[in-house]
């Protein structure tokens, strides 16, 4: 829910501490969105890119 919500304060706080399993559960959740809020996905893969994330 934290991350559809999209508070940076919270996905930094979470993002550090997830593994591989839990970043493909977010980058999965982030394209469904993409499906409906194309700007809400756009931000979120902005933020796991500056944290040094492959989205793609």
């Amino acid at each position: 829910m934290k991350i559809v919500a999209l508070r940076e304060q919270d996905l930094e706080l979470l993002l550090p501490s997830m593994d591989e399993a839990d970043k493909a559960t977010l980058v999965a959740t982030m394209r469904h969105v993409a499906r409906f809020r194309p700007e809400r996905a756009q931000r979120i893969e902005y933020l796991l890119q500056e944290q040094g994330w492959q989205t793609r």
